[in-house]
């Protein structure tokens, strides 16, 4: 268990350095990335996924998506032994789990409140087993005390915008 948690830290890392060492358009502020990683084979999609490689996603036990921007990194796992399409269309759902960091400082990682958020997706009835843990890592007292309270306002509706949006990822890109 402890190496397969290293090799997503890993390819994190690795998909993480190629984001920022890859050509961005600055023309907008600076634009997010999204990528697509195979966990079976490692073999990583940028967004522009090709039919081809759609296929491929689309029938893999685990798949996982990063988003990456200036402020925020996102993980999304999605796992199904059906195969993530079969699981999601016709089997048992798609297990889902999402790690989001929205980071303080843009140039400090460390500092950062974001969520974990899991469920059960389907691609035609209600989501199932929502659960949605906020995260904080902020040092100074009265900024935590802020961002907490806001965050508190919002947790279900930030459960729910989370789960539709790993749901469309579904819907408009892997399973069409």
């Amino acid at each position: 268990m402890k190496q397969k948690n290293c090799t997503s830290f890993s390819l994190f890392c690795l998909i993480t350095g190629s984001l920022f060492t890859s050509p961005f358009s600055f023309a907008d502020g600076f634009s997010s990335s999204i990528t697509y990683v195979d966990a079976g084979d490692k073999k990583t999609f940028n967004s522009d996924v090709s039919d081809n490689d759609v296929k491929k996603l689309a029938q893999s036990i685990e798949l996982k998506v990063y988003k990456i921007d200036e402020m925020s990194s996102s993980e999304s796992i999605y796992e199904s032994p059906a195969g993530i399409c079969h699981g999601f269309k016709v089997k048992n759902g798609v297990d889902y789990t999402n790690s989001t960091h929205h980071y303080i400082y843009s140039d400090d990682t460390s500092e950062y409140y974001g969520s974990v958020t899991g469920a059960t997706i389907y691609s035609r009835k209600e989501s199932q087993n929502l659960s949605y843990v906020p995260v904080y890592s902020i040092t100074n007292k009265a900024l935590f005390e802020r961002i907490q309270l806001q965050e508190n306002k919002t947790l279900k509706e930030k459960a729910v915008n989370h789960i539709s949006e790993g749901r469309a990822v579904l819907t408009d890109v892997i399973c069409k």
